[in-house]
């Protein structure tokens, strides 16, 4: 009897440290090498998310400055009111190629001798090249006007720091016009200040 319990506690002593072992083989030839591979995944994922965070930074702070270099390149003519067939002429021009985009149009408004008119415009563009070629074209608009409040976000869902990023767009955009003896201004709005000059993304051309 005594050696049957000694060879059973034997036995169970041996399988408890068969187990044991295979416990220890587990945590560090699989478990540990497992979790080492996981965080390091998860660091490479941190840097990638953070490499594409300072590269949309940078294309959107190159665009800025050099949208900064020619806003001030043309001069825009103020034209008689009511110009906004040929306004809308041009600004149709500008967006030819933009599938994408919307115009919204304030009530005009009377300031003295002057006529404002706000153009709020949203479009999306392909890249950020795309949506800034259309910005410095805006700049360059050949009325008086002035580009503010302008708003670029980068649309795109994937990860890829190479692949070309699709970007919404929104700015507002003020046209001036004059009033002369032959304006008809019936139903104009006298224009209350909303202290436009304040805003730094404000630009006159």
């Amino acid at each position: 009897m005594n050696r049957r319990r000694e060879q059973r506690i034997r036995i169970v002593s041996i399988g408890l440290s068969i187990i044991i072992i295979l416990g220890i083989v587990y945590y560090f030839g699989v478990y540990k090498v497992t979790e080492k591979m996981w965080k390091q995944y998860d660091i490479e994922e941190l840097e990638d998310e953070l490499l594409l965070y300072k590269v949309k930074r940078n294309k959107l702070n190159t665009m800025k400055e050099e949208i900064e270099v020619h806003k001030e390149k043309n001069i825009g003519v103020m034209k008689p009111y009511n110009n906004l067939q040929k306004e809308m002429i041009e600004l149709n021009k500008i967006f030819e190629h933009v599938s994408d985009y919307q115009f919204y149009f304030d009530d005009p408004t009377s300031d003295g001798k002057v006529v404002r008119r706000g153009i709020t415009i949203t479009f999306h563009a392909s890249s950020y090249q795309s949506a800034k070629k259309i910005i410095k074209e805006l700049y360059q608009f050949p009325y008086k006007s002035k580009l503010h409040k302008i708003s670029i976000n980068d649309t795109s869902s994937d990860s890829g720091i190479r692949k070309t990023k699709d970007v919404d767009v929104s700015l507002e955009i003020t046209v001036y016009e004059s009033i002369t003896e032959n304006s008809n201004v019936a139903g104009l709005q006298k224009y209350e200040s909303q202290d436009e000059n304040k805003d730094d993304s404000e630009d006159e051309t």
